[in-house]
């Protein structure tokens, strides 16, 4: 007994005439009665077509209609010279077992903004470009990020990619070799995201009609300002210059020589070193609220590599074998939930 999707037409159901002379061979060249069950109801014909495969096994053709209603669907199957066949051969599930993205888990979305957009295995990889896998569906003319899964130089590493025009090519922003990297090579696996787009309209202007409860006029909150700002500054312990220049003599109670502000300054990481350092692998504990590093590893680890035993789904860090977290399934073969359990 296979699980299928409720309402899809992807799977045959599959059954085997007996020759009803010895009760052992498979009866060929039959063109069998059928009859389907669904979750217990009548018994009626099916809407898929009935056909031999070979050897004594026959097929109902996968047909949506047949797979309409939650439950078991048996079948029920007779021919000229051959036992009669009785057997449930599927069970109609709410939740697609074979999408590889989510594992059939319903509540984990599988095309969603900001989640995986499509996976796959590079066809090619150079220092500014990418080139995705054939039957990505992306939009040309929408930005993305793109995570490398698996390559040599590349586990963990993300650029932002946009569509360069030509086949599958992508061009990746910052290059893979920035700042010092190198390219990644060998066989390259990924996944695409999706990439928040840039705002089309500015703020709106703000009007304020009441401060503190108090109808204001229209130079009200002006005037205020100039005043309150006015005051400050005359009371002022900042240091100014001829040129109207703060002239800034310490930073948190510490006196500043000339270059110790630039200093400050050059020493922290810029954008294109944030997206192109690698974190250290972490994982938020259950329950507790993680960093964005931890978030990362996790939805990482969860899109990996995983195994199930029973009600068990033990998700694996980076090396393969240490697990990083564990979920409880509500049900072992038929799953519509999971709780993290580890």
């Amino acid at each position: 007994m296979i699980p299928i999707k409720q309402s899809t037409a992807s799977y045959p159901l599959l059954f085997f005439m007996t020759d009803s002379t010895d009760h052992i061979t498979g009866k060929t060249g039959l063109s069998p009665t059928v009859t389907l069950s669904k979750n217990g109801g009548s018994f009626a014909s099916p809407s898929g077509a009935v056909s031999e495969i070979a050897s004594g096994w026959y097929k109902v053709a996968a047909n949506a209609t047949d797979s309409n209603t939650l439950g078991p669907l048996t079948l029920h199957a007779t021919g000229t010279g051959a036992d009669p066949f009785d057997g449930i051969v599927a069970n109609i599930v709410a939740v697609d077992p074979y999408d590889a993205v989510r594992f059939g888990l319903s509540v984990l979305p599988n095309d969603a903004r900001g989640l995986v957009l499509t996976s796959g295995t590079a066809a090619a990889i150079a220092n500014g470009t990418i080139t995705l896998a054939s039957g990505h569906n992306l939009a040309s003319a929408t930005s993305y990020a793109v995570i490398l899964t698996g390559g040599t130089n590349a586990i963990g590493k993300s650029r932002i990619i946009s569509y360069s025009g030509s086949g599958d090519v992508f061009n990746v922003d910052p290059a893979w070799n920035a700042s010092g990297e190198t390219t990644p090579s060998g066989t390259i696996t990924y996944v695409v995201v999706g990439y928040p787009p840039a705002p089309t309209t500015g703020i709106p202007d703000v009007n304020v009609t009441k401060v503190a409860g108090t109808t204001q006029t229209a130079r009200d909150l002006g005037g205020n300002l100039d005043t309150t700002v006015s005051s400050r500054l005359a009371t002022s312990a900042l240091d100014l210059d001829g040129g109207g220049r703060v002239n800034l003599g310490k930073v948190l109670d510490t006196v500043q020589s000339a270059g110790d502000l630039s200093t400050l300054i050059s020493q922290r990481a810029t954008p294109a070193q944030i997206l192109t350092t690698a974190l250290t692998e972490s994982y938020a504990a259950d329950g507790a609220a993680g960093t964005l590093s931890q978030i990362l590893f996790g939805l990482q680890a969860f899109l990996q590599e995983k195994s199930v035993s029973g009600t068990t789904l033990t998700v694996k860090k980076l090396d393969g074998s240490t697990t990083a977290m564990t979920f409880t399934l509500n049900h072992a073969s038929n799953p519509t939930s999971v709780t993290r359990s580890g």
